[in-house]
């Protein structure tokens, strides 16, 4: 609901509060002033109150003040830091009461709406909205209101237009006509029988007739205390807050304002801080300590798909904060949900038009310990590096590129079959590649970043409202560690026997590029047209060097290098309709169609190796390997595209007095499609050139493999794409759900329904250069009936609510091909299985919640899930301990304990009686204790070591506790963050080794900001514990690194 429909709520109960004390003052002889001062849409305290220049009084920490002056002429002024933000003469009469609700707006003017007992004379000059005098040709205003729920008309309502002191009612028509001052003009209803309503930007015209047209909502349930002195404008604490109580299954709320107050850059580094959500490599969320396959991402409510080849969901770290109001995490599942739901599903919404023009930027600025300034590795890029485009220094070289198109497979001719490249085309096929292979160490620059976001809304005759909203973000993130590597194996006996050792240094570039458009069409509050336009882009450029030993290797060490450069990016182009039909009993109608693709682009990936020099008797020295995987380079390329639509309906029925009931419907269908491709090629040695030990010893590859060593007798290229390097992939999802929702007075609330979901689901994987032989085909078919069933009793502040739902968890395309591609955080070869099932998952939650205070809250929950043939990484029995898979498990169960607590801390005021020192400060904690078991079907459970374990990725706790500090006076704004998770498995142990356990790690942040004027600037100090991020198996440990503390400066400028 808009911040005007709160706004109106709030003056129609003020109103009637005012009336009360008229009543009971009706022998004073003074006259009641109460004055709602609010700015950005949160009550401000301390604003300075003059009457005829003498200071009387200031606003409360709610942004209220309450003033009795006597009657007459008087000047009334408010002043925030010596700066006046409103001066209005007033006519005060005897025993009035009037409340005054003051916007101040960036420019540090006013927006007031003023109502008053009595209707002889509010303000003595005619003034429009921002208070300026109105002198213009006269127009006329014509006004009709009509009730919202059946569409009659509404007489006798009472108007008040800014700057008029006339009474106007409607006649019986529901009609009303006023001659006024062209200019723009607030205009507020008020009806015993109706909600107060305000329209503002009702433009009148020199001899022309506006007209307005208002429909009315009849008066509800009295509303919670805190909306009177806090509005819901979105992604605020108030907004979402009272998104949670109004939730039908169990939800967590994250609005804007919370992102803000942890100085999270990414949606990922924001949801961390909810209850029972984790966060693994920086980018994608456990929710309930489920692996990233049981999350979905919602984007305005549609599917999109991941620019990830390796993952199922969206990396979360390519959501900048700058373009979200809110995110939504529901844990309880409703029948409008993909069927396709886990431990959750995450819904961003982004922001939409805005209420008033605005234009910020933000420049910052950052340090890394052990990576800024110092040695870091780096190689030959192209100049558009650093905006995260190749410039076309990775592309395949013309000669390469025609050679092998459409599918043609680049290999020495064979004179029997007549296909193939002569050693000459292959030699000059070689030579076009360029020649960039050295890894050396250059300083790293510092991060820095840059967010600008700027919007407009113009305001039209009937309650019209256009708006734009643009924002882009760009990131530029430099990491250098050195990570020690181990790999074990089971010996016997129970003891473990290392099989690698490898020192690897890393430095990544991580540049993300972001940008975001979203145009408006409001008319009233019953309609709204939307387009969002959104691009979201990360390139992560890696260089890596790996040193160590291995068992296999004779002689002395090894040495790897790599060179990776990734680009990902979605696109999504969504066109969104919300709509309320009051003619039809307030039917609602929400709609969303989005069109996105998302892709990903590695261009030529070097990966080369050194062996021990067996033929000299010096230690650690290396030669260039000749082994067939001594080198290779490397271009994948993966697109996604998605198409999907959805329609819902809600239709509320009058039915029983005390008893609201509500049907809800709607459609859904997603149609989604993958083409992923791999072309790899190595630089064979094939005679004595290449061969040469003196050539090979040479520790710069640049001077190993160029123009003259590229010969038939030298090194010779050659394609060694694997027959699973090509897959394409199609899936369509069609549903329908209906449900009903019964709200029996205040105190209880019963929903359910179901949703009938099928899929249809195909993936081939297949050769590049035969693909019609022996492709392998995975179809995969489901049509279900997935119910759910919820329930909120009331009781005062207090809620307690109950859901039970049926789900499904559907394997992912690549879980699916078996296409080979490599895992970035376990370093290991990952292959699908066509043969996967669907799983089957149940859902319980139980959580009670008490608001008791405005804008704090205390909760509890419980859930439990039961899995029917979960899916899991599995170790292949058959191949080598590299190799990963997945494979449907017999059975799994889940369970936790959910605690969330946010409290302000002026009571130790109280306790202490030092003052008001602890009133602006808050804390919010949150914890979740979980515990879950699978059970290993006998079909996978052989090479494992244990056939019952938790789920891979569970944390057995989560905990979040942010200590902060809120000033809007001086405008400040501190927090302190704490965040650790419990141990969890990353990787199954197998014959009889133990399972590999990420250790707890500690995350403690500090965030500050202070605004002066329209400047604000910010602080913060990330990883300032830095501790080790260790794996370990058994008493070893497997892996071990630092990233470093990281301190930053920003700088933002409003323009207005």
């Amino acid at each position: 609901m808009s911040l005007k429909w709160f706004s109106g709520m709030r003056r129609c109960l003020v109103f009637l509060l005012s009336g009360w004390l008229m009543v009971s003052l009706a022998s004073a002889q003074s006259a009641g002033l109460t004055l709602y001062v609010f700015k950005k849409g949160l009550p401000v305290a301390n604003i300075e109150l003059l009457v005829d220049d003498e200071v009387v009084g200031q606003t409360n920490e709610q942004g209220v003040a309450v003033l009795e002056i006597t009657p007459g002429l008087h000047y009334l002024e408010l002043r925030e830091q010596d700066l006046v933000v409103l001066s209005q003469q007033i006519i005060a009469h005897e025993d009035e009461i009037s409340q005054w609700i003051v916007n101040i707006t960036r420019g540090l003017s006013a927006l007031t709406d003023i109502e008053s007992s009595n209707l002889e004379g509010i303000i003595s000059n005619q003034v429009g909205e921002q208070g300026q005098q109105l002198t213009g040709d006269p127009g006329t205003l014509v006004g009709t209101l009509t009730d919202a729920e059946d569409g009659g008309v509404v007489e006798g309502a009472r108007i008040f237009i800014s700057g008029q002191s006339r009474e106007i009612r409607t006649d019986k028509d529901g009609r009303f006509e006023i001659e006024l001052p062209s200019g723009a003009y607030s205009v507020s209803v008020l009806h015993s029988g109706f909600n107060t309503l305000t329209r503002d930007g009702v433009q009148v015209s020199p001899a022309e007739q506006a007209t307005l047209t208002l429909e009315l909502t009849p008066s509800g349930t009295e509303l919670p205390e805190f909306v009177v002195i806090e509005p819901y404008i979105a992604g605020s604490l108030a907004s979402v807050l009272e998104e949670r109580r109004t939730e039908v299954a169990v939800a967590n709320i994250l609005g804007a304002e919370q992102i803000s107050k942890s100085g999270d850059s990414d949606a990922a580094g924001a949801l961390r801080r909810v209850t029972g959500l984790t966060l693994v490599d920086g980018r994608f969320i456990y929710i309930r300590g489920l692996g990233e396959r049981y999350s979905s991402t919602l984007l305005n409510g549609a599917n999109v798909p991941s620019p990830d080849a390796t993952r199922r969901v969206v990396p979360l770290d390519l959501f900048p904060t700058g373009i979200i109001d809110s995110i939504a995490v529901k844990k309880g599942y409703t029948a409008e949900l993909p069927g396709e739901f886990g431990g959750g599903t995450v819904e961003i919404r982004t922001r939409s038009i805005p209420e008033e023009p605005f234009l910020d930027i933000e420049f910052s600025l950052a340090y890394r310990e052990g990576t800024t300034f110092e040695d870091g590795l780096r190689y030959q890029g192209g100049g558009r590096d650093w905006l995260g485009y190749d410039d076309g220094t990775r592309a395949q070289s013309d000669e390469l590129s025609d050679a092998i198109s459409d599918g043609t497979q680049l290999k020495p001719f064979n004179r029997f079959t007549g296909e193939g490249f002569t050693r000459e085309e292959l030699e000059a096929i070689g030579e076009s590649l360029p020649v960039i292979y050295d890894v050396t160490e250059k300083k790293i620059d510092p991060n820095i970043g840059f967010s600008a976001a700027g919007g407009y809304v113009w305001n039209f005759a009937n309650d019209v409202r256009f708006g734009l909203l643009a924002a882009a973000n760009y990131k530029d993130d430099w990491l250098s560690v050195t990570q020690q590597r181990t790999d074990y194996v089971n010996s016997g006996g129970g003891e473990l026997e290392s099989e690698n050792d490898f020192t690897v240094d890393i430095t990544a570039r991580s540049v993300d590029l972001s940008g975001f458009t979203t145009f408006g069409l409001e008319v009233g509050d019953n309609h709204k047209l939307t387009y969002n336009w959104m691009l979201l882009r990360n390139t992560t450029d890696r260089a890596q060097i790996e040193e160590g030993f291995n068992k296999d290797a004779e002689g002395g060490n090894l040495r790897f290098t790599e060179m990776e450069w990734i680009e990902r990016q979605m696109m999504a182009n969504q066109l969104v309709g919300e709509n309320i039909f009051p003619a039809i009993g307030g039917l609602k109608l929400n709609w969303q169609y989005t069109v996105a693709r998302a892709e990903s682009e590695s261009p030529d990936t070097r990966r080369y190796r050194y062996d021990p020099d067996t033929f000299t008797p010096q230690e650690d020295d290396f030669i260039f390997s000749i082994r067939n995987d001594s080198n290779q380079r490397r271009w994948s390329e993966l697109v996604d595209d998605s198409d999907s639509w959805n329609v819902d309906f809600f239709q509320p029925l009058e039915i029983f007095e005390k008893t609201d009931i509500a049907i809800l419907w709607g459609v859904s269908r997603v149609e989604k499609s993958r083409d992923s491709e791999i072309r790899r090629f190595a630089f064979k040695s094939r005679g004595s050139l290449s061969g040469n030990i003196d050539l090979r010893r040479n520790q710069s590859v640049e001077d190993i493999i160029y123009d003259a060593t590229i010969d038939p007798n030298g090194w010779q290229l050659e394609e060694v794409t694997i027959a699973t390097d090509a897959y394409t992939a199609d899936q369509d999802i069609e549903a329908w759900h209906m449900g009903i929702d019964i709200n029996f007075g205040q105190s209880l609330r019963l929903a359910g329904g179901f949703r009938d979901e099928s899929s249809t689901q195909s993936v081939s994987t297949f050769n590049l250069f035969d693909p019609d032989r022996n492709p392998v085909e995975s179809n995969l078919k489901t049509d279900d009936l997935f119910p759910y069933l919820t329930g909120t009793w009331f009781h005062g502040d207090h809620q307690l609510r109950f859901g039970y739902a049926e789900t499904i968890n559907r394997p992912d395309f690549k879980e699916l091909s078996e296409s080979l591609y490599k895992d970035p955080i376990l370093d290991r070869l990952v292959k699908g299985n066509p043969d996967l099932i669907a799983a089957y998952i149940t859902h319980y939650d139980l959580r009670w919640d008490y608001y008791f205070n405005p804008g704090e809250f205390i909760s509890l929950g419980v859930f439990y899930k039961e899995f029917k043939n979960p899916i899991e990484s599995v170790i292949l029995a058959s191949a080598d301990t590299d190799l990963t898979s997945f494979d449907n498990a017999e059975a799994a169960e889940n369970f936790g304990i959910e605690f969330e607590l946010y409290k302000t801390l002026g009571f130790l005021d109280d306790w202490w009686e030092w003052g008001e020192i602890w009133n602006k400060f808050y804390i919010n904690t949150n914890y979740a204790w979980i515990d879950s078991e699978i059970t290993l079907s006998d079909s996978n459970d052989s090479i494992q070591t244990s056939d019952q374990r938790p789920l891979q990725g569970q944390s057995p706790y989560v905990l979040n506790l942010q200590l902060g500090y809120d000033d809007e006076e001086r405008e400040i704004n501190a927090a302190l963050l704490f965040n650790v998770f419990g141990e969890r498995i990353v990787d199954v142990g197998v014959s009889g080794a133990p399972d590999i356990l990420e250790q707890p790690r500690p995350s403690l942040d500090f965030v500050y900001a202070q605004g002066f004027g329209d400047w604000k600037l910010k602080v913060k100090l990330k990883n300032l514990l830095d501790p080790d991020i260790e794996l370990t198996q058994g008493n070893e440990t497997t892996r071990i690194t630092r990233v470093g503390r990281e301190y930053s400066l920003a700088v933002e400028y409003s323009f207005w």
